[in-house]
């Protein structure tokens, strides 16, 4: 009888376990950018607002028109 031994071949593993490193790595890199870019816009967006606020509170009380 032959007995098949099921030996791992590790330069496989290896190969693989560094493409996976690599494409979590990416993953990761990308989460990343994903949110600092929305927490940028959000916080732009949000800065803008108030300083609308502030000017329009401001400058009530002359008679021109603001134009943003």
């Amino acid at each position: 009888m032959h007995h098949f031994v099921n030996k791992p071949d590790f330069k496989s593993q290896i190969n693989n376990q560094k493409g996976q490193s690599f494409v979590e790595f990416m993953f990761l890199l990308l989460v990343l950018l994903v949110l600092s870019f929305t927490l940028i816009l959000g916080l732009n967006k949000g800065v803008g607002k108030t300083w609308k606020k502030m000017i329009t509170t401001i400058s009530a009380p002359t008679t021109s028109t603001i134009e943003f």
